[in-house]
């Protein structure tokens, strides 16, 4: 079992009850300019967090963005805090991008586009994944709302002329979660699905895929948006945008959707899974 070991010399108050735990350093990190220390640093603060939450436990947890690539060059095997997280606490998690008039699960999440649809035949099977969007379902910010399924073929696979997904497996599982008493719709083309956003007809939706749910999320709910981990036994959130590097220093940064990630994981309570 790892043991975060805390001397007195790591630990500095920052007044409003904040403690700042500092990790030792290896070789001197340039802000701006990312690289294998930048990564493994980024690491093992995320590592240091998990240890500390086994040892002492938490409400919440708030992360902010880091290089995957750069991790990797230390840890090839690392894919992302929802993985780690995951991997860590033994939970079967959904990545939830939480927004003000619109929240995205995008089913599958870091696989190739070619990996997707068996991916996304095994998730949309997952018992887990019925009980998580149950348990979310009881949220009162989702209760009461409607939900709508993206296809995975453009036009939904035009029955069947532009891909067989939605007829082979889709169709049959959503109407398995809407018999469970799940407030689905679909599944239906995506750009149509997002259309609505101005119109309010859908509080969340359920992506095929990564970036089918992420891009129109980030341009329209812009700094609202918050990255939330369900299924952990805490709140984790984290902004929804990347890490900047390029803007590291310049005074420029926009710390708003942090503040909303902070703001939410005061606000929410732990989904026990």
């Amino acid at each position: 079992m790892r043991t975060l070991v805390v001397s007195s010399e790591s630990l500095r108050e920052a007044g409003s009850g904040l403690t700042i735990l500092d990790l030792p350093e290896q070789e001197r990190v340039v802000p701006g300019i990312p690289g294998r220390e930048s990564g493994r640093r980024a690491l093992a603060a995320l590592e240091a967090a998990c240890i500390w939450i086994k040892q002492r436990g938490t409400k919440a947890l708030v992360t902010m963005p880091l290089s995957k690539h750069h991790v990797s060059l230390s840890h090839p095997a690392f894919r992302g805090h929802t993985d780690y997280l995951a991997d860590e606490f033994s939970s079967k998690v959904i990545m939830l991008m939480h927004g003000k008039a619109l929240s995205v699960i995008p089913l599958t999440v870091h696989v190739p586009l070619s990996h997707v649809p068996a991916e996304l035949h095994a998730r949309m099977n997952d018992a887990d994944l019925i009980r998580i969007l149950k348990i979310l379902h009881g949220w009162k910010e989702y209760s009461g709302t409607r939900w709508a399924l993206c296809g995975l073929n453009p036009h939904a696979g035009e029955n069947g002329l532009l891909g067989r997904e939605e007829i082979d497996f889709m169709n049959i599982i959503a109407d398995r979660w809407k018999a469970e008493g799940l407030p689905i719709e679909g599944p239906l083309p995506a750009d149509g699905i997002f259309q609505e956003y101005h119109h309010g007809r859908y509080r969340l939706v359920l992506s095929a895929y990564h970036d089918q749910g992420l891009a129109p999320f980030k341009a329209l709910e812009g700094r609202a948006g918050v990255n939330c981990t369900i299924g952990l036994p805490f709140v984790r959130t984290s902004p929804d945008h990347g890490t900047a590097f390029e803007i590291a220093g310049k005074g420029v940064a926009d710390s708003a959707s942090f503040a909303a990630a902070f703001e939410l994981a005061q606000a929410s309570e732990p989904l026990w899974i």
